[in-house]
């Protein structure tokens, strides 16, 4: 699976969704700063305010870095030519760092790719540098459906992170694709 060059996959999720990742998923984000993400093709909900969302920050590889779900403040919808997207900002910041520069939304160069690539706007993102070319292939299902087993995991006590952001995990059960745990 790709994978964004910090290891980070965003998934806008549907609230209401904490146990089953993989049905609340509704689209791609991209954490630009601790407190913001951009959602460069967001479903109808979001931009008409009809849809209540979180934003699921998730570390990869799974287990590496805690996963956490964040609630917006605030939703800007921002119209480029015709193509919608949605700036969010975030109830508290990530812990983990930007995918993505930010500095590169603000230039009219996003306009222009915009236009220039018929209103696709991850095409246009990757054109201009904001983005790479994977960062919109990170969620898929059962990347979902593990996640939904760290996010239990790290609800247990015995679940820890040492300073050096590695996970220790002391139980006998396994992660998603371990057969047999040390």
């Amino acid at each position: 699976m790709p994978i964004s060059p910090t290891g980070l996959a965003v998934s806008i999720q549907a609230a209401g969704f904490r146990k089953e990742p993989r049905h609340g998923h509704l689209t791609p984000g991209l954490l630009m700063a601790p407190s913001y993400v951009v959602v460069p093709e967001p479903p109808a909900g979001l931009v008409d305010g009809t849809t209540r969302v979180e934003v699921l920050v998730l570390p990869l590889p799974l287990g590496r870095s805690r996963i956490e779900r964040i609630a917006p403040t605030r939703v800007t919808v921002v119209k480029l030519h015709d193509t919608t997207m949605v700036a969010l900002d975030l109830e508290f910041p990530s812990r983990h760092a930007p995918s993505y520069q930010r500095n590169g939304l603000a230039s009219g160069a996003v306009r222009n790719a915009v236009a220039a690539h018929g209103g696709r706007a991850w095409a246009a993102l990757e054109a201009v540098g904001v983005t790479g070319s994977s960062a919109h292939v990170d969620i898929t299902p059962e990347l979902l459906d593990d996640s939904a087993w760290w996010i239990e995991q790290q609800s247990d006590p015995r679940y820890e992170q040492d300073d050096a952001e590695e996970t220790i995990f002391r139980s006998k059960v396994c992660p998603p694709g371990v057969p047999v745990c040390k």
